[in-house]
């Protein structure tokens, strides 16, 4: 086994990083199957049980990396939306002015942003502070996945969760190598009881349900990360917008206590795609 055959777990002890790790983990024979071993990649009975194809690895890593970059900007989300609010006021131009200045003293700035005797020009209009919003800082426009993702990227993991909450291993043995299905046992009162086929069923229809309830949580958490980029990503960038700012920070504490509501899924739809 290689390092990409597993995910990265969250480093956070939140119940929204709790809950992402619950998901990797969920995850896990997905990525390890789908994980490539050679440059050719050869059919196998194990197969069978997962939605295949060659860019299911792929999306997966980009799953792995998407929900470490929720957790890395909510965080950052919430420390500049305080320091908009306590610093400046939510006041844009004050912290768009201020902002400017910052940076053109650590990076240097072009011609237009100094006076013939070399100083910083301090009076500019809205269209040279608007490239310095919050907004810009918090959702630039360029390539990155926490911006740029939308709800539609992600519904192929509601496949890969239920899919995996159906796999047996027993199941996947005897598929693959025949003969008897091997005996399943769990521990009752320090000794070995092995189940009943029935014990086998309840637990199977047990971890579906419970895979449907991570998938509600999940995209719960994904349409509320999504609304609120989505809201910065459109804002102007020539106002204040104090209301959405001052509750912002308390809408992101939300999101990492997990304070969300569920989002539910057409059951048939996803059963449609994982056909």
């Amino acid at each position: 086994m290689t390092a990409y055959d597993i995910f990265k777990r969250v480093d956070e002890s939140t119940k929204l990083g709790k809950f992402f790790n619950l998901v990797l983990s969920n995850l896990e024979i997905s990525r390890i199957l789908h994980a490539p071993k050679t440059f050719i990649r050869k059919d196998s009975a194990l197969y069978e049980h997962l939605p295949c194809s060659e860019h299911e690895f792929y999306r997966l890593c980009l799953l792995e990396i998407y929900l470490h970059s929720i957790i890395s900007n909510l965080h950052r989300w919430k420390e500049e939306t305080k320091e908009y609010i306590n610093e400046f006021s939510c006041r844009w131009r004050y912290y768009a002015s201020a902002k400017r200045l910052e940076s053109i003293r650590e990076y240097g700035g072009g011609e237009e942003d100094y006076k013939p005797d070399g100083s910083i020009k301090t009076a500019v209009g809205n269209e040279v502070l608007s490239h310095y919003h919050i907004a810009e800082y918090l959702a630039p426009d360029m390539n990155d996945i926490f911006t740029q993702t939308e709800l539609s990227d992600l519904i192929f993991i509601s496949g890969h969760l239920i899919t995996e909450s159906k796999m047996d291993i027993s199941d996947m043995l005897q598929g693959a190598f025949g003969g008897e299905r091997p005996k399943s046992y769990r521990m009752e009162n320090g000794k070995m009881i092995q189940n009943e086929w029935t014990d086998d069923i309840l637990r199977k229809v047990q971890n579906e349900n419970d895979a449907w309830l991570t998938v509600d949580t999940l995209f719960g958490v994904f349409h509320e990360v999504a609304t609120l980029v989505n809201t910065v990503k459109n804002m102007s960038r020539t106002d204040d917008h104090e209301a959405f700012f001052r509750r912002l920070p308390g809408k992101i504490q939300d999101l990492i206590d997990l304070n969300i509501e569920p989002l539910p899924l057409s059951e048939t739809i996803l059963k449609q795609q994982m056909q």
